[in-house]
């Protein structure tokens, strides 16, 4: 047995440890579209960027930023006591865990396959497994009660390197929004990027925040679609066509969906080609990707901008 993701945040949550957080909100200054847009049945929100901020404005495996990787990794190697059965070499034991983890990362990125169109995601589980497996060569051990087995402990060191590397937070407004936007009866769902942890983060932190469990329901689960379950990043062809899948059992027809992101090029790029409807969110200066030119390009221009979360509320007129 090992902990649920709850209890293994709420254990981390007890030790002294301290973690980055992002830099403050740098609003952008940006006229915002409010004009209704009626009949929509769901709202996709992109995850990292748009409902959580996060250093870089998006998950990454790997920062070029040595120090950032120093702190990282020299807290992973002593939260999960790894140097003991590291192979010694000369130098900081963090660099040769980098240049260990790096290795994998590439090899990964390059050996894994995927159809035509499509960009594969290598999770962060898969990199901590393989460098597991190389430790296990030296009876390395853990707490199995609290991290279970190998996958279990490869994806709770991929949290804790996650969290020791980005900061994460998620603004009040965020919550308030889904929570009103639900109340309307408009189905709402998440579709991007994430790691296998980051739903279950999500949730427990906004239970944090609000003194409150955060209700399941707010969140179609059948609706989202998620790249860590797909092993694929969000610009594949794949994800969409499977949203599309989704949509159609549902009788959901493509102008009645509606993507929130901060993201154009390969996000909003991709859904707007597909009929749905698009809203960049430009909340942000760190996670908006999109420049003055872009929203010049007709085949980029979403269909509406917005400066904060709860401009998503004008928006909408529930057909329900």
């Amino acid at each position: 047995m090992s902990s649920t993701w709850p209890e293994y945040f709420d254990w981390l949550h007890e030790k002294p440890l301290k973690w980055p957080q992002p830099p403050p909100l740098e609003s952008v200054p940006a006229q915002s579209s409010l004009q209704p847009i009626p009949g929509i049945e769901v709202v996709l929100w992109d995850f990292y960027g748009t409902l959580v901020r996060i250093s870089d404005g998006e998950l990454k495996l790997f920062v070029d930023d040595d120090l950032r990787m120093q702190i990282a990794l020299e807290k992973t190697l002593e939260e999960f006591a790894m140097w003991q059965s590291m192979t010694r070499k000369p130098g900081a034991p963090w660099r040769y865990l980098m240049s260990q983890y790096r290795e994998l990362l590439d090899r990964l990125q390059m050996t894994q396959s995927c159809a035509k169109g499509d960009l594969p995601q290598i999770g962060l589980h898969q990199i901590w497994s393989k460098i597991l497996e190389r430790l296990l060569k030296k009876d390395y051990g853990w707490d199995r009660s609290i991290h279970g087995d190998r996958d279990r402990l490869a994806q709770h060191i991929g949290f804790f390197y996650h969290l020791s590397l980005q900061g994460v937070e998620i603004i009040p407004e965020v919550l308030k929004t889904l929570d009103a936007l639900h109340r309307t009866g408009v189905r709402q769902a998440i579709f991007g990027e994430t790691e296998r942890f980051s739903i279950p983060h999500f949730c427990w932190t906004a239970q944090r925040q609000t003194g409150k469990p955060f209700s399941p329901e707010v969140l179609d689960s059948s609706l989202c679609v998620l790249s860590h379950s797909l092993g694929l990043r969000k610009s594949s062809q794949t994800f969409y066509k499977t949203a599309e899948k989704q949509f159609s059992k549902r009788g959901i027809r493509p102008d009645q969906v509606f993507v929130v992101s901060t993201r154009l090029k390969g996000d909003l790029e991709f859904a707007k080609q597909r009929g749905w409807k698009t809203a960049l969110l430009a909340f942000d200066r760190l996670s908006l990707r999109a420049t003055s030119a872009d929203l010049k390009r007709e085949r980029l221009k979403p269909d509406r901008l917005v400066t904060s979360h709860s401009q998503i509320l004008e928006l909408l007129t529930p057909s329900h």
